[in-house]
């Protein structure tokens, strides 16, 4: 599966004891079975660090087969345990199916709570469009601040186009939502995985909020996959999902829009908002982050 926006962690455990962070430490060392064995009496015990760390064993296919059913499993019962990565990483994982679109906005919006950077981008793009959530510019905008600031791919690209279009007056509670969210501590401590990788440009879907009648009634709709300052590097993005996603992308129309200081890049147009998300969704299920828009 194509890795975008999902930057993996393997976590050590805070409470369980020596014997979980010893398993990451053999994960490290290239020992995946060790590590394997050292998280499965744990996990079965309940601990959620050792579930998560099973979940991306399987989810690679280190130390085990790789098996993706299981990996959802065992992100899902860490999940239910409040266990806030694992969260987000199941909340990534639904995200691109509309069938499961509610789900994963729930999930994401509790993991953005707890300061997990993916789901608090994914979570400021759905508030500052209104898409799937109720449109709140000021936590949008707190929530990209914080984004940004732990370093998530076009966060800070996205928090200048939130800029022109949410007043002073909600940056400025903005500004306090992130710096409440900076003071959130986790009980476990995030350790880089082998599996971290670039990341696709991912950014909201318009600058200014769109009146509902114009959604409805505007056609050539588009997939939009991010926004850069240079059409050199749009051009770039566009060619490193073709090689990555080469099966989705094989008759896909790239399209790069002006949009003050950035170019967007898109692809489309589709002749129904329906088509534009079917081919969204696709990505997503691959691991490449976007959105619909009108044309």
């Amino acid at each position: 599966m194509k890795r975008a926006i999902f930057i993996g962690l393997i976590v050590v455990a805070s409470v369980a004891g020596a014997t979980v962070k010893d398993g990451v430490t053999k994960w490290q060392a290239g020992d995946d079975k060790g590590a394997v064995a050292e998280w499965l009496p744990y996990a079965a015990r309940g601990d959620t660090d050792a579930m998560f760390n099973l979940a991306q064993a399987y989810k690679l296919g280190r130390g085990v087969v790789q098996n993706a059913r299981v990996a959802q499993e065992y992100f899902r019962r860490a999940a239910e345990r409040g266990h806030a990565p694992a969260q987000e990483r199941l909340g990534l994982s639904l995200f691109g199916d509309t069938a499961t679109r509610a789900e994963a906005l729930r999930l994401l919006d509790t993991a953005a709570r707890a300061d997990q950077p993916r789901a608090l981008y994914v979570i400021a793009v759905a508030l500052f469009n209104g898409e799937g959530m109720s449109r709140d510019w000021p936590r949008a905008y707190g929530y990209m601040s914080r984004a940004s600031a732990k370093g998530v791919p076009q966060a800070a690209a996205a928090l200048q186009t939130m800029a022109a279009s949410i007043p002073m007056s909600d940056r400025v509670k903005g500004d306090e939502v992130a710096a409440a969210l900076g003071k959130v501590e986790l009980a476990s401590v995030p350790v880089t995985s082998p599996e971290r990788a670039a990341t696709a440009a991912f950014a909201p879907t318009k600058a200014k909020p769109i009146a509902p009648q114009t959604l409805a009634t505007t056609t050539g709709w588009r997939v939009q996959l991010g926004a850069f300052k240079q059409r050199e590097l749009a051009d770039g993005a566009w060619s490193k999902l073709k090689r990555e996603a080469p099966a989705l992308l094989a008759d896909a129309n790239p399209l790069f829009q002006p949009a003050g200081d950035f170019v967007r890049l898109q692809m489309g147009p589709y002749p129904s908002r329906d088509a534009a998300k079917v081919a969204c969704s696709r990505l997503a299920a691959a691991g490449t982050a976007c959105f619909v828009v009108a044309g």
